[in-house]
């Protein structure tokens, strides 16, 4: 995934022992691309690997996300370094001059929650234009929910590593355009103009504010289309049906190989 693979998300800089244990396994799976790729040039090994993407079930599309007051902006995420979110609000606090109008949801918990939310605090609540709420964990079929009740407008991901998101793959599930990170596997999921917006790996807050700006400024048709485009990249790429049924057939094929 991500963790397990890249030799730099490890505190040492490095996996031990990967180039022998892939040599002795059968096959060995990467959710993305990247990864794959990844694994071949720390390793020159090949023959055995596979790319085997996650996928999650169907979910509801979303409630319509027209023409509103303002744009409903959300991140699903543990309140971890990696995950840069002090980002999204140091970026959400350079729109206080803007005439457009935020409202930013951040779910999930972890050790900077509360650092995080004081953060917020001091930098948005002041601004007359966003307005931000914590909810910290919410549990899987709460989120799913939550998604088909409400008209989230665009899922934020900024972290400094990832394989590809479970989190972002389900908003595409439920027809929800994303803004994330060039990192790992992203780009295999997420494409400007086509389903949301792709930020550089190493973003700063201007990039991330003008980006915001930018998908705030899009009409209704456009934001409609991006929602379409999400939707069909889960059903294409993503559906855990197929995916998850595929992955079972090769595991059964390599034990008679």
């Amino acid at each position: 995934h991500g963790y397990d693979l890249y030799f730099e998300r490890s505190p040492n800089g490095y996996q031990p022992l990967r180039k022998f244990i892939y040599k002795m396994l059968n096959r060995v799976y990467f959710i993305s691309n990247m990864g794959h790729q990844y694994a071949i040039q720390k390793t020159g090994i090949f023959s055995s690997y596979r790319v085997s993407r996650l996928g999650c079930p169907a979910v509801g599309n979303a409630k319509y996300r027209g023409e509103k007051e303002f744009i409903w902006i959300v991140s699903v995420s543990s309140a971890v370094a990696v995950k840069r979110i002090h980002l999204i609000i140091m970026s959400l606090s350079l729109l206080n001059a803007s005439p457009i109008r935020i409202k930013w949801t951040h779910i999930g918990d972890g050790p900077l929650l509360n650092e995080l939310r004081a953060m917020a605090n001091e930098r948005l609540k002041s601004m007359p234009n966003v307005s931000f709420e914590f909810k910290g964990y919410v549990p899987n079929v709460d989120l799913m929910a939550f998604y088909q009740t409400n008209a989230i407008d665009l899922v934020i991901n900024v972290s400094e590593s990832e394989g590809i998101p479970f989190a972002l793959i389900e908003a595409s599930a439920a027809g929800i355009p994303s803004m994330a990170t060039d990192v790992g596997g992203i780009h295999e999921l997420i494409q400007t103009g086509k389903n949301g917006f792709l930020l550089s790996g190493n973003p700063n807050v201007e990039e991330i504010k003008e980006a915001i700006e930018a998908f705030a400024l899009l009409d209704s048709a456009k934001r409609e289309l991006l929602s379409k485009q999400a939707k069909d990249q889960w059903q294409e790429n993503f559906d855990a049906e197929k995916n998850y049924s595929a992955f079972v057939k090769d595991l059964l094929s390599s034990e008679s190989s």
